[in-house]
């Protein structure tokens, strides 16, 4: 793994949206079932949910994956304020595989907490 940061780079609490998470290899690689991406939530404010769970929704055959969540419009898993962070190793095969393409070689899905241009925190807004 190169890179694993936020495409999305705001929230809103009131609106909803999709929360999506790129995560990028040296290859390309192929994709089976649906791997994961956790992002951390630090609860501030309220929320239900210590962590958020992406699910792998493109790229197969390629070496840019998306993983995505759809959260609703004042949902009660989140709270306005809530700081959502990506840490180390939370990309998850969920019964899923990664190899690298044209292979049966398993990717290596290991990786340091956030890295990237946009790796930084999301704080959800009002």
């Amino acid at each position: 793994i190169t890179t694993i940061e936020f495409v999305t780079t705001s929230f809103s609490y009131a609106a909803g949206g999709t929360l999506s998470v790129l995560v990028r290899f040296n290859e390309a690689v192929d994709v089976t079932g649906s791997p994961t991406v956790t992002v951390d939530n630090d609860q501030v404010g309220g929320g239900s949910a210590a962590t958020l769970v992406c699910v792998y929704a493109s790229g197969d055959g390629t070496n840019e994956l998306q993983f995505d969540l759809a959260i609703g419009a004042s949902d009660a898993t989140i709270a306005e304020t809530n700081t959502w962070t990506i840490g180390e190793n939370s990309l998850s095969l969920a019964g899923g595989t990664i190899v690298d393409t044209g292979t049966a070689t398993n990717s290596t899905i290991t990786h340091s907490a956030a890295i990237g241009t946009a790796a930084g925190s999301i704080v959800v807004a009002a």
